[in-house]
């Protein structure tokens, strides 16, 4: 079972059950999404918290949040910055491209 299921078969909130393993409800969502790891310590927290439905080593292993893997923060390809000068000012600042 993924966390996503078992917080809506429970009718918990993110930030109800965020507050169950201590921590933040954006560190949550991130973990149920993929864009963060969840370390072992977090992992057996949540596997206490859920009662063994969710296991630790499927939190950890990317198949109870159904993202696999290491999860990454990379920025879209269409996405460039650098830096540029101003037109009315003549000063450098950052331009997302």
């Amino acid at each position: 079972m993924k966390l996503r299921d078992y917080l809506l078969k429970t009718g918990t909130s993110q930030a109800e059950f965020a507050k169950m393993v201590d921590i933040g409800r954006t560190h949550l969502s991130c973990v149920i999404t993929g864009q963060r790891n969840c370390g072992p310590k977090l992992a057996q927290r949540i596997e206490e918290a859920t009662k063994g439905e969710i296991r630790a080593i499927d939190l950890i292993s990317g198949a109870a949040t159904g993202y696999e893997g290491k999860a990454k923060r990379v920025a879209p390809k269409y996405v460039k910055s650098e830096l540029v000068k101003s037109r009315n000012s003549g000063r450098k600042v950052l331009s997302l491209l």
